[in-house]
């Protein structure tokens, strides 16, 4: 209030939300079955940092390190996980050492993964990757676990030459960037649709990935004893529809079948829900994406916006660096109805579309759904307002009458769309502001692409092969 009274604009936080989550995420503890499930899948796997993550990626694009289509940039600070051949794996420790290890690395957590009790990872495996080459070095001597520091000095100590442990080889301390339910999964769609190109997500890495997914499946989201099988928004949040929609066609895209039993109790969680019509818009548009949504059943991301002038309220430009740049590939994408190309052949898409509904795919009123939402994922209730925008840009998306002007406005909004995304691409080397708005500006330039070079599906491998889209894939 007293910097209000000064004339300066600041936001004051209002009361607690009235549509607050009262639910808690709820895991069960896992079964040994689980946790010998989750040993197997983490072993062999390896953190490569700056320079030789570099070189890890070159390889795997088959690009030599003198080449100029390699990887650029600063290499201080990367991170990669892959699994190395075993003439380039260390030499392992003895019993004792590796116990040490695997101690100092959980940092008081029992063995194994049990989301029942902390569904972050705790790093511990890259933990135990560093701590395990430190020790291995001749002189070094990790920090004595038997006896407590009697003094601050002496904690400080300790602690200093813990974390010492953790520093990587170029001055950084890496950290598992984990957490949305909404990120993962993104990526996965687009590879799907893109053709499952394995220089994108291979085989070793789709296992991982169905497993971290599986771990993180709830039990209760708070319904009592119902058992609903959902995932949240993210590890720590109760069962959505949107983090569950997400993980679940994630999962069946990386290869699981309907049958598995996390597949049946997802797919009861979502039909009990109401079914996909239900979840966010985030998943709605990946679904329409991948083709098992109609855009109709989206409300409209006109790429148009970003002509109009910088001083109105509602220019895109005008949004929060994140939303603005997940906004441009979105209003591309939307701008030009992009579906999976073999959406209507692939039996997957077919198996989606009956289990995700509680209808007939075929019988579904789009239109009608746009607002549709489920009530735990209502945190913040679209006001009517913006309901009736909504309502307007649908009208105007749908009118015949204004086609004419509409399509000279879509081409110039998408030309807009494609040149900022370029140029996000070029001043970030590819890496973009965030995971959700980069695997968008792949598949947008993959598009792009497509459509400049009028290129067919058989002649697919050529835009996959091309320098910007290999630049995209190898980040």
């Amino acid at each position: 209030e007293k910097l209000k009274h000064r004339g300066l604009n600041v936001s004051k936080p209002s009361g607690p939300r009235e549509h607050a989550i009262q639910r808690v995420a709820s895991y069960d503890s896992p079964t040994v079955e689980a946790l010998q499930a989750t040993a197997y899948a983490i072993e062999g796997w390896r953190c490569s940092v700056a320079e030789e993550s570099h070189n890890v990626t070159n390889a795997r694009f088959e690009i030599g390190s003198n080449s100029g289509d390699g990887m650029t940039g600063e290499p201080c600070g990367r991170q990669i996980w892959h699994q190395p051949t075993l003439s380039t794996q260390s030499k392992p420790l003895s019993n004792e050492q590796e116990a040490l290890v695997q101690e100092m690395a959980r940092a008081g957590r029992l063995p194994g993964f049990d989301p029942s009790q902390n569904p972050n990872s705790g790093d511990v495996i890259f933990r135990a990757q560093m701590i395990r080459a430190y020790i291995s070095q001749p002189g070094n001597t990790p920090p004595d676990l038997t006896t407590q520091p009697s003094t601050a000095k002496d904690a400080v100590e300790k602690a200093v030459k813990f974390y010492g442990m953790l520093q990587t080889s170029d001055g950084h301390w890496a950290g598992d960037y984990g957490g949305p339910h909404f990120l993962l999964p993104g990526m996965i769609i687009v590879w799907y649709v893109l053709g499952q190109p394995p220089q994108m997500i291979n085989a070793a890495q789709a296992k991982c990935m169905a497993h971290y997914l599986m771990n993180h499946q709830q039990t209760d989201g708070g319904w009592g004893t119902h058992t609903d099988g959902g995932w949240g928004t993210h590890i720590e949040s109760p069962s959505t529809m949107f983090g569950s929609t997400l993980c679940y066609v994630a999962l069946r895209l990386l290869g699981l079948p309907p049958t598995h039993k996390s597949s049946i109790r997802a797919i009861e969680f979502l039909q009990t829900n109401g079914g996909v019509l239900h979840t966010g818009s985030w998943a709605k548009f990946y679904l329409c994406l991948l083709g098992v949504m109609d855009w109709k059943g989206h409300n409209c991301v006109p790429a148009e916006l970003w002509l109009l002038p910088n001083w109105v309220p509602f220019h895109p430009g005008r949004m929060w660096c994140h939303c603005r740049m997940v906004y441009l590939p979105m209003g591309y994408l939307f701008g030009v109805k992009y579906v999976y190309e073999k959406a209507e052949m692939d039996p997957l898409i077919a198996e989606l579309r009956r289990e995700l509904y509680t209808q007939d795919y075929t019988t579904i009123q789009w239109d009608e759904t746009r607002h549709w939402v489920a009530d735990m994922d209502n945190y913040s209730p679209l006001p009517a307002t913006m309901k009736l925008l909504h309502n307007v840009l649908a009208l105007y998306e749908q009118s015949t009458l204004l086609a004419p002007i509409r399509n000279a406005l879509r081409k110039r909004g998408l030309a807009f769309c494609v040149e900022y995304m370029h140029a996000e691409d070029l001043q970030t080397n590819y890496i973009d502001i965030g995971p959700v708005n980069k695997v968008l500006n792949l598949l947008c330039t993959s598009h792009q692409l497509s459509s400049s070079t009028h290129t067919t599906t058989v002649e697919k491998n050529i835009i996959l092969n091309h320098p910007r889209m290999v630049r995209h894939m190898m980040r």
